[in-house]
């Protein structure tokens, strides 16, 4: 087997692939976990390599429970994989929300809103940190078997832009990304603003399985996102909420300054439409309360902070709350508290810890390449 700096044994087979680069599975042999190896094709340029670096030592502080944990990251010296770049990070074991969409197609309301909902409360925390993700797309964004999300890749989208991620990636996968781009980003402007296009973009699929722009190529993409509407969401789904509707029409505003003023906004808009969470067949494990699977997944998604400023970079401060055990479920026959209630309840939770996922037998571990 391949051992990566003398330490990270690589499975004999990879786990992802793509144009930026291939993910495998590994063991940690010093500290005997499952870790995840991303190897990053940069090639030879210089200042790519010197951004990359550090970028991977921002992302590593970045310290949210909502955002793969970052143990290591350098250039490989001998062997096959000779001079390439590698992170080494958390093991998500889950499904990413591409995979979900495809499963349920499209996924129930509340799930939809909950998962919308955690990625609001981990880009707070990131655009507080002055980071932008500029790729969010659902196969970014992972679910585990508790309903917790995380959201992958933020130190490769900010370590590229748009146009050195265009030459680094083929025409599909392309694409991938294009379909979820906010128009200011094909004119090379970011902004937090951009990533809340990004996840109206995601919702709207979660919501009515499909992307709320389709084409051929990338020109008809780009030209899509740049100047025709999306097919309001009660037009596919009856069942979606008005105001549901109304914040994803919101988020995939042209300009900037018409959508959510923070990721905290959004969040506040999707917390009433989370509750009453049921199993989510091929995700989310079987044999809990609605009630415990919704204070799991409400408690990574609480704010700790007042107001949030307006202004980048200091957009929001929205943190998970942490990863304490969740309240007892109710009696049997008792009412289940409101959604109000239970969020109240866990106001006061621990600060967040990491947890690091083992690959189980039984689950499907993705990253994304």
């Amino acid at each position: 087997m391949t051992t990566i700096a003398g330490r990270y044994q690589l499975d004999p087979v990879h786990i992802g692939k793509g144009g930026m680069g291939e993910v495998w599975g590994a063991t940690d042999t010093r500290l005997r976990r499952r870790v995840a190896v991303k190897f990053v094709r940069f090639g030879d340029e210089p200042e790519l390599i010197r951004r990359f670096v550090r970028e991977s030592q921002l992302t590593a502080r970045m310290g949210h429970p909502g955002v793969p944990v970052l143990y290591d990251a350098d250039r490989v010296t001998g062997g096959p994989f000779d001079g390439r770049l590698y992170l080494v990070m958390e093991l998500v074991d889950g499904v990413n929300v591409d995979d979900l969409v495809a499963e349920h197609d499209p996924l129930p309301v509340g799930w939809a809103a909950a998962i919308a909902a955690q990625v609001s409360a981990v880009l707070s925390h990131a655009h507080a940190k002055s980071f932008v993700h500029r790729d969010l797309k659902p196969s970014n964004l992972m679910v585990d078997k508790d309903g917790a999300v995380k959201v992958l890749d933020f130190g490769l989208a900010v370590a590229l832009d748009a146009d050195e991620r265009s030459r680094l990636t083929s025409t599909d996968q392309l694409l991938g990304t294009l379909a979820y781009m906010a128009p200011e980003q094909f004119r090379g402007k970011y902004s937090p603003s951009s990533d809340l296009y990004a996840l109206g973009c995601v919702l709207y699929q979660m919501l009515s399985g499909q992307g709320p722009f389709q084409g051929p190529d990338h020109v008809s993409l780009m030209h899509a996102h740049i100047y025709e509407e999306a097919v309001p969401l009660r037009r596919l789904r009856a069942d979606v909420p008005s105001d549901l509707e109304n914040l994803v029409r919101r988020l995939l505003a042209k300009a900037p300054e018409a959508r959510p003023a923070s990721a905290d906004e959004v969040f506040d808009a999707l917390h009433p439409h989370t509750s009453g969470l049921q199993e989510l067949p091929g995700a989310v494990r079987a044999g809990r309360s609605a009630l415990r699977m919704y204070a799991d997944v409400a408690g990574r998604t609480l704010s700790t902070y007042t107001a949030p400023a307006r202004t980048w970079p200091r957009v929001g401060r929205r943190h998970l709350a942490g990863h304490g055990p969740p309240p007892a479920p109710a009696p049997r026959n008792a009412a289940a508290p409101a959604a109000a209630d239970v969020l109240a309840r866990r106001r006061g939770s621990a600060p967040p810890t990491h947890r690091a996922h083992d690959c189980a037998a039984d689950r499907r571990v993705h990253t994304t390449p």
